[in-house]
């Protein structure tokens, strides 16, 4: 049985190794946190949701006619929410990048995130919510 230092550490080899490039619907901020989820979980909230779409914009308002303001309310109709100061390793944080709630992965001292470019971090100080898987 792996800690979940050592699940995170292999998801995020993972995510680094098989990048091909940002795909709204397939490789972004949500399937990158609900990948970890889902591992941490075994829960598949895609599937429960039935939510497709092939574009950011498409994303949000399907994610708005499910009753989610952003993905941070989708995440914290799943998961407890905690104090930022109290977050663990592989928590997931709501970070606002700019008028956008993006997710990510706490790593220790910094959040794990999916950027245009591919897998980048952020401080940990930048995360404004923060959900325990």
């Amino acid at each position: 049985m792996q800690d979940r230092s050592e699940m995170l550490l292999h998801y995020l080899r993972g995510v680094r190794l098989r990048w091909s490039g940002f795909r709204p619907g397939w490789v972004d901020c949500a399937n990158y946190a609900h990948g970890w989820y889902k591992l941490v979980t075994g829960t598949d909230i895609r599937a429960r949701l039935g939510i497709e779409y092939t574009t950011l914009q498409e994303g949000k308002e399907a994610l708005r006619a499910k009753g989610y303001r952003d993905l941070a309310a989708l995440a914290a109709s799943y998961m407890p929410e905690v104090d930022t100061a109290d977050a663990a390793l592989g928590d997931i944080a709501a970070l606002s990048d700019g008028s956008e709630v993006i997710l990510g992965i706490i790593g220790g001292p910094q959040v794990h995130v999916l950027t245009l470019a591919g897998p980048s971090v952020l401080s940990r100080c930048k995360a404004e919510r923060v959900f325990r898987p």
